[in-house]
């Protein structure tokens, strides 16, 4: 079954690149989107993007944390994934709330 979601990612999709450990890994491409009230990157199944890479929009150099990846599934087949994800600021802040947790 061909991937319903490729076709609209070459055309409205966006450049990314994939940061881990404050290194490049790979640019890939990516389609934002929103799934139960969350923001989302919609990405194809074989890249290599994993919980805690920072995926940086080429074009704008804006910063998103990846904290949850799920696949998505049509009549039984995987056919991509959703990177949820959060902003820079709002990784900040989260970080800010769980270090005063901590003390």
């Amino acid at each position: 079954m061909r991937n319903p979601l490729a076709g609209f990612i070459s055309r409205h999709g966006q450049k990314l690149d994939i940061i881990r450990d404050n290194k490049f890994i790979k640019k890939i491409d990516g389609l934002k989107n929103t799934k139960n009230n969350k923001t989302v990157f919609q990405i194809f199944l074989d890249e290599p993007i994993q919980i805690g890479d920072w995926l940086k929009i080429t074009d704008s150099q804006d910063e998103y944390f990846v904290f949850d990846i799920d696949t998505v599934f049509m009549k039984g087949e995987a056919q991509y994934k959703n990177a949820f994800i959060q902003t820079k600021a709002e990784f900040e802040q989260e970080k800010k709330k769980f270090c005063k947790c901590c003390f």
